[in-house]
């Protein structure tokens, strides 16, 4: 039997919820890291993730990372899968904001 779920427009919002809480604690543990206070945080729209150094492969919420970047856009995964991959030890994550909108392909700004 198949339990993946599809993510509706009210799941889309859970999975930014659970990525601008996981941005929200990176943010706030580098600010402490820096001897500064939290900051606010804006929603993030997609997560960059690789593996560790050391790390050749790994996979991690359906999808396989390596050393080199993978973007995945928030509005693509469920709930679960951000945070499977925000929570690995083995992989590292960046948040991203849209800084434009999005072009079609071919398109110049």
């Amino acid at each position: 039997m198949n339990t993946s779920t599809t993510v509706g427009k009210a799941d889309a919002k859970s999975v930014k919820q659970v990525a601008r809480a996981a941005a929200q604690d990176a943010a706030d543990q580098e600010a402490r890291a820096r001897g500064e206070a939290a900051g606010e945080v804006v929603e993030p729209a997609f997560i960059v993730v690789k593996t560790r150094p050391g790390v050749e492969r790994f996979c991690r919420g359906g999808f396989a990372f390596c050393l080199e970047p993978r973007t995945l856009r928030l509005d693509d995964l469920t709930v679960e899968q951000v945070d499977a991959i925000t929570r690995e030890g083995m992989l590292t994550v960046e948040y991203g904001v849209d800084d434009a909108p999005a072009q079609a392909p071919g398109q110049q700004a």
